[in-house]
């Protein structure tokens, strides 16, 4: 399990025992979606902006 290095879960860990890998990937698209990487459009298509990522679960996300 990861943590923040202050003992608290990081959001991918915390979204993980909120639902599983489903709730991860949601976490992380909401994370990309916040940061203008990726767009979601009125139909609900999802085009990405820009293709990088500090994050290795963010990055997992956009390599998808």
């Amino acid at each position: 399990m990861t943590t923040t290095g202050t003992g608290l879960l990081d959001v991918h860990a915390a979204a993980c025992l909120a639902g599983g890998v489903d709730r991860v990937v949601d976490a992380a698209l909401a994370a990309l979606v916040e940061t203008g990487r990726v767009r979601v459009s009125a139909d609900g298509r999802l085009t990405m902006l820009e293709r990088r990522s500090r994050d290795e679960v963010v990055a997992a996300v956009l390599d998808a």
